[in-house]
């Protein structure tokens, strides 16, 4: 499967953007977003975009790397990146740079503010959002490719002998297989959790041993051309215990509810409501203890939220997981997460081939 993504067009977007705010630049220092922009992942590099140039700028290390690289900007290697952005902005006279007031830290602002001589720095990272919230054509392949990575992935838990082995040994070879497949594992770590432990939303891996009797829960994600999946599965370490087959068809249905309502429109804080909904008509409303949803893509979590507060209308490219939970303490927990993104008439489930609990 081939991916092209259009840069050029995600640059001239960014700056039509700050130039109806203006904005004469835009300094990136998250690595997601310098990709977004430019297709280079790397921790230690900066990209400066402006009204007269664009500058990927790094140290050294790269020179190799960044020599190779195909892309339509000026590379520069420093051996003082954060002197060389300000040397620029002072450069083209430029009154103000728009920056990551949510990457930037302090000390790193500092520096470079108090080397520029007539510019503001200015919080803009909402720019980026604006456009990152929705969703090409490419992205969505990828998305979805990340998606059926981490399906053929989690199907490994149906062939191997899951008792005597500990959550850790469990995590590390699926993050093998993710491996051996070609592929990275999501911007977070696998959560496998068993028994009460599940009944924590994001427990920590341990040592601890699988047990027959007991229940599993596995959230795991794939990485493609940068683009993250997340999904979490359920399952039980031996026949279905009736409270748990309850508690799973109670989450199942108020997911399914929630998808349903999806299509442009519709405010996300309406999926929360639908999911929340199903659960309390239960009794359970006190045991799903977090949001519906969040957008992802090149970041795990970036948006629309899909909470109670989020009175954003959904819009056709928008990508979103829907995972609503109960979490019975000292018991189990049972979450299900999948992706879904809205079409112009409705939605699309991009995991919906995955299967749900075993």
């Amino acid at each position: 499967m081939k991916i092209c993504f259009n840069f050029t067009r995600r640059k001239r977007a960014l700056k039509n953007l700050l130039y109806e705010n203006s904005i004469e630049g835009m300094l990136c220092i998250s690595p997601q977003n310098i990709f977004y922009f430019m297709g280079y992942y790397q921790q230690d590099a900066y990209l400066l975009l402006t009204i007269k140039g664009d500058y990927l700028i790094t140290d050294s290390r790269y020179l190799d790397e960044i020599k190779s690289l195909k892309i339509t900007c000026k590379k520069i290697i420093s051996s003082h990146p954060l002197k060389e952005i300000a040397r620029l902005i002072n450069k083209h006279n430029l009154k103000t740079i728009g920056f990551e007031e949510d990457c930037l830290n302090y000390q790193t602002h500092t520096f470079i503010r108090k080397r520029l001589s007539n510019t503001k720095m200015k919080p803009a990272a909402k720019y980026i959002k604006m456009l990152t919230l929705i969703k090409d054509t490419q992205e969505i392949k990828a998305i979805t490719k990340a998606c059926v990575i981490a399906n053929l992935t989690l199907a490994q838990i149906n062939k191997i002998n899951l008792i005597g082995k500990t959550e850790k040994e469990l995590a590390a070879y699926l993050k093998y297989y993710l491996s051996k497949l070609g592929f990275e594992v999501a911007d977070y770590e696998p959560i496998v959790a068993s028994g009460a432990r599940s009944a924590k939303p994001h427990a920590k891996t341990t040592n601890i041993k699988l047990k027959k009797g007991s229940n599993l829960l596995i959230d795991l994600g794939a990485k493609v051309y940068g683009y993250n999946s997340d999904l979490t599965r359920v399952y039980s370490l031996s026949k279905m215990k009736a409270e748990y087959k309850k508690i799973y068809s109670i989450v199942k249905e108020a997911q399914e509810r929630a998808i349903a309502g999806i299509k442009p429109g519709v405010k996300a804080s309406l999926i929360d409501k639908a999911a929340r909904n199903v659960i309390a008509s239960y009794g359970y409303a006190d045991n799903f203890i977090h949001t519906t949803g969040h957008g992802i893509g090149l970041h795990i979590h970036e948006g629309p939220i899909i909470s109670s507060k989020n009175e954003e209308y959904l819009k056709p490219g928008m990508i979103f997981s829907v995972e609503p939970g109960i979490y019975l303490k000292g018991k189990f927990g049972i979450r299900l997460e999948d992706i879904v993104t809205v079409t112009r008439k409705g939605y699309k489930v991009l995991s919906h081939d995955i299967s749900r609990a075993v």
